[in-house]
């Protein structure tokens, strides 16, 4: 929490991620939660009053946060005051082993989060439930617990096996605490409420007293006690972060089979985003999150910190967690900020709603689409009104125009938005003020609009042109393609897909072309862009906006005259799983059977005899590695 400021560096590089506990995380129980979302530490949420919590929780909530962080900790009352006239509406709470070590614990902690927990859970939200604060062990924030009286010199607390015993039983106390609000239910038997159990926040953190020698194995082992206690939970264990991006990043935490979560904390707005952007979004079998980032001072310089945090951390697919909301927010001028805070609280609410945007493990990006003439008629003509002008940016726009369903922003003349689902058909080269809220981007100018969408450009597919499918779709002149640009121009022509070809060609349509070929048939360079390909002659790559619609082999299937009958046959040049599926859909089938190395059949049920998959094994026209079928046998595919 808010220490020294040193840089992350190495926090998600790709070196840390070597030798792994291989479990397959994603196959656990998610309970339909989405894999990236938005987050706000609110570490003593649960000590205000229920009235306070609801407001707090519900006031996250619409700002689109998923997840909050609390503490099981002491906490005094009136938290976080300025002055002895502004303070947190918070009461007293104690520590479940504030004065005596278990087993004889106080569990008002963990009564006040079964009322907490039941309420987020009826929000569509979770809790990271961090065990312990490490900064108790000295007193750091002025109150220190039992651990700190029982071994007064910290590195005895991580290295003594009677601490790390005693500390593993509190870890075990917690998770098979008993909600009776939520069905009598156990604490590791809720996952609706609960997303991690933390071990310990920012473990062997330098704070008034250093740790002598570093345990690397002590986040480790309480971990794997943990994991003893909860079994096959589908509630992840996380790490609870470090003081410090390397602190948060060590080896022994990757190498960790018990760990699911690694946290990242690092309060360096400009180190964050460069490590991010050189390092690792996510790991196959550990959960990369941005746990704690914030900023001190105005309003405005904490939501410049959010939205730039934010957007690198959604670019990346790794969720992230704010530094922090709490009522009252900006009279401490310190991390904390709250719905007072305009400018920092619409800057959560518009990074969090990009976030929410992220399918699939694809986020949107924030396009640039150029400079438009506006006049008095209103070239985008649906505005919306900020929470104050001050906030404009191009994030807070762009939020505003999704939430209300609109596919395109334009910011103008520094500070007023305006939504539209088609470009403006004017171009203009008057974009030159800055944003009200963010001086480092362009909000438009006089009279004239800086227009801005989120698209997640997701390559189709490469596809044969013909003189037909000409008939069928529209070519836009630009004078820099490649596949973003060209679909970007065509989604605002009203369009769906667009078709990179030539290397300097768009062509934009609502269906498909029939004829799926080999991707490496695409291989001219982009006129926008040598280092991407578009199309070729008669050839294009093909773009559309959203997540990657994948092909999956449902079987292998035997074919018969009574199936045929029922049945619609495709002429394809090239024929794949994958192509004969894209020519059924475009059909109106939901199955594409690809038959005897080049033929394609499309249907709505499948074939009622199902064989086994080496029965289909002549290999396929349009690709020699893939199989299709056989003689009267197919390789039936879906859309997965």
């Amino acid at each position: 929490m808010r220490l020294s400021l040193l840089p992350i560096l190495a926090a998600l590089s790709p070196a840390a991620h070597g030798l792994l506990s291989g479990r397959d995380l994603h196959a656990r129980d998610r309970t339909g939660f989405p894999d990236q979302w938005a987050g706000a530490n609110s570490f003593f949420l649960h000590s205000y009053t229920q009235p306070e919590q609801t407001e707090i929780v519900t006031n996250l909530a619409n700002a689109g946060i998923k997840v909050i962080r609390v503490f099981i900790s002491t906490f005094n009352a009136g938290m976080k005051q300025s002055d002895s006239n502004v303070l947190s509406n918070n009461v007293y709470m104690q520590d479940l082993e504030y004065t005596n070590l278990g087993p004889n614990y106080n569990d008002q902690n963990l009564v006040a989060l079964d009322w907490l927990m039941q309420l987020v859970a009826s929000k569509g939200m979770k809790l990271i439930l961090c065990a312990h604060d490490r900064w108790m062990l000295d007193g750091t924030w002025g109150t220190s617990d039992a651990y700190a009286h029982r071994w007064p010199n910290i590195t005895n607390f991580y290295y003594d096996t009677a601490a790390q015993q005693t500390f593993d039983a509190r870890l075990a106390h917690i998770a098979t605490h008993v909600n009776p609000l939520m069905g009598n239910r156990q604490w590791k038997d809720i996952p609706e409420a609960i997303y991690a159990f933390e071990i310990q926040n920012e473990a062997q953190g330098s704070g008034l007293q250093s740790v002598a020698s570093f345990n690397y194995d002590w986040t480790c082992g309480r971990a794997t006690s943990l994991r003893a206690v909860i079994g096959n939970s589908p509630i992840y264990i996380s790490n609870g972060g470090g003081q410090n991006g390397d602190g948060s990043n060590l080896q022994s935490f990757y190498n960790c089979a018990a760990l699911d979560v690694v946290a990242i904390h690092d309060y360096d707005a400009s180190d964050v985003q460069k490590a991010m952007k050189n390092g690792l979004a996510t790991h196959p079998n550990k959960i990369v999150i941005l746990e704690e980032f914030g900023a001190q001072g105005s309003s405005a310089n904490k939501a410049a910190v959010i939205q730039a945090v934010g957007n690198a951390a959604n670019s990346l697919r790794v969720s992230w967690m704010v530094w922090e909301a709490v009522k009252p927010g900006q009279v401490t001028k310190d991390y904390e900020f709250y719905v007072g805070d305009t400018e920092a609280w619409a800057a959560l609410a518009a990074a969090a709603q990009l976030t929410q945007a992220c399918q699939n493990g694809q986020c949107p990006v924030i396009q640039n689409v150029g400079c438009y003439l506006d006049s008095s008629n209103r070239a985008m003509p649906n505005a919306v009104t900020l929470p104050v002008q001050a906030v404009a940016s191009v994030e807070i726009c762009l939020s505003q125009c999704m939430a209300s369903g609109f596919t395109y922003s334009g910011l103008e003349n520094s500070k007023e938005c305006y939504c539209s689902n088609a470009i403006p058909s004017i171009a203009a080269s008057n974009c030159n003020m800055a944003c009200a809220g963010n001086s480092k981007q362009i909000c438009g100018g006089a009279w004239a609009l800086s227009v801005y969408t989120a698209i997640t450009t997701t390559i189709v597919g490469c596809f044969q042109d013909t003189p037909t499918f000409r008939t069928t779709s529209k070519q836009l002149s630009l004078s820099a393609v490649n596949p973003a640009s060209c679909l970007i121009a065509c989604l605002g022509a009203g369009y769906t897909y667009g078709g990179a070809e030539y290397s300097s060609q768009c062509y934009c349509f609502n269906s498909l072309p029939p004829a799926q070929l080999a991707s490496s048939q695409c291989n001219m360079k982009c006129s926008g862009d040598a280092s991407q390909t578009c199309g070729g002659p008669w050839i294009m790559t093909v773009a559309s906006n959203g997540p990657v619609q994948t092909t999956t082999i449902v079987g292998c299937f035997q074919d018969t005259e009574s199936l045929r009958a029922s049945s619609m046959q495709v002429s394809l040049n090239s024929v794949t799983p994958a192509s004969c599926l894209t020519a059924c859909l475009s059909a109106g089938y939901i199955y594409g059977g690809a038959e005897y190395s080049s033929q394609c059949y499309c249907f709505n049920s499948l074939p009622p005899v199902q064989l086994a998959g080496n029965q289909c094994n002549m290999q396929c026209s349009g690709d020699a590695n893939q199989t299709c079928g056989g003689p009267w046998i197919m390789t039936v595919a879906s859309r997965g």
